[in-house]
């Protein structure tokens, strides 16, 4: 059985290192049926991904009223999703009522999507090329092998966790890794949705993103809208946060804004305790105290997990408790790699 932490590592590469995989923080809860973390669910975990089973699995589509910079009808596109279109693979599904309903950290070098045809989901993400090798190896290592089956052109090795039917494929298209993962009643049902994929030009599949998606131009000004509400801890620095050029989703962006401020909190908090500081660690625990009525959190529940996790790190911190991840963890050990700290 693998270590909580490590499943956590898998679930959020991006937010506990230099990686381009950020993921869903899930509830904490969660972690304590470790076999579950090998089946999807499609409340979404927190932000970011679908690389690792259930913990990643962020399908829902959170529908706002933030557009991107230019569509179809005339105006001109964002500039940095035109550049991510232009080079990044452009897959749709070729058949009926699919949709794009998510897509997050877009860019270059790596970015993920959700498409959609009623209960029916598929979750693709785009790497490097040179991360074949490393996820193909993962997934042999992990899961059922049923060889191959074609995917937009190309060969894809096509895998199942065992005893479910969940199954991802893998394949090269262009400079790319591909990476798709869905639930199918067999496998030639999941080959089926694999072969109908196709690219598709630049316009076409900028016209298919969702209205979720959070351009760079706006991610400053969603961010200061997020931010308002919540007691912020002194010296608090958002730079980190809108350091990027990716186009992200907005539940994706509010757990790492809603996260940012709960992790310099929680630390201030850890500090305070390990100084005797009385006054600085009820100060971490009453702004804690708040977090069920900062917004972002509140519009966030509606669609995943992430604001659990939050609350109930601010619950324990109350009593110094232990929050459940597989087995019980104090506040200090766990708040870092559940919420994806730095």
């Amino acid at each position: 059985m693998r270590d909580e932490i490590e499943l956590l590592r898998d679930a959020r590469p991006h937010t506990l290192g230099p990686s381009h995989e950020v993921v869903g923080a899930a509830r904490a809860a969660l972690l304590a049926d470790i076999e579950s973390v090998r089946r999807p669910r499609w409340r979404r975990r927190r932000l970011f991904g679908i690389a690792a089973p259930a913990l990643a699995a962020a399908v829902a589509a959170i529908v706002v009223g933030i557009t991107l910079s230019g569509r179809s009808d005339g105006q001109a596109w964002a500039a940095a999703l035109v550049r991510v279109a232009e080079a990044a693979p452009r897959l749709l599904v070729d058949e009926p009522g699919w949709e794009v309903t998510r897509a997050d950290e877009l860019s270059v070098d790596y970015g993920e999507m959700t498409l959609a045809n009623g209960g029916q989901r598929l979750d693709l993400k785009w790497l490097p090329a040179d991360a074949y090798d490393n996820a193909v190896d993962k997934r042999v290592a992990e899961m059922d092998d049923l060889a191959t089956a074609p995917a937009a052109g190309a060969e894809a090795r096509v895998f199942r966790y065992p005893g479910a039917n969940d199954y991802v494929a893998v394949w090269l298209q262009g400079d790319y890794t591909v990476e798709a993962r869905g639930l199918a009643p067999d496998a030639d049902a999941f080959r089926a949705t694999l072969a109908s994929l196709h690219e598709v030009d630049v316009d076409t599949w900028l016209s298919a993103m969702p209205e979720s998606v959070v351009v760079p131009a706006r991610q400053a000004e969603v961010i200061d809208e997020m931010l308002a509400g919540i007691p912020l801890p002194p010296g608090f620095d958002s730079t980190a946060i809108r350091a990027t050029d990716a186009v992200r989703d907005r539940y994706q962006l509010g757990a790492q804004v809603s996260g940012a401020v709960a992790c310099a909190w929680i630390e201030r908090w850890v500090a305070a305790r390990r100084a005797g500081d009385e006054a600085g660690e009820r100060a971490a625990v009453d702004a804690m105290a708040t977090s069920p009525t900062w917004p972002v959190l509140q519009e966030m529940d509606a669609e995943g997990d992430y604001p659990e996790v939050v609350w109930e790190l601010a619950t324990a911190m109350k009593t110094n408790g232990s929050v459940p991840a597989g087995k019980p963890m104090t506040v200090e050990e766990a708040y870092q790699p559940v919420l994806g700290c730095p």
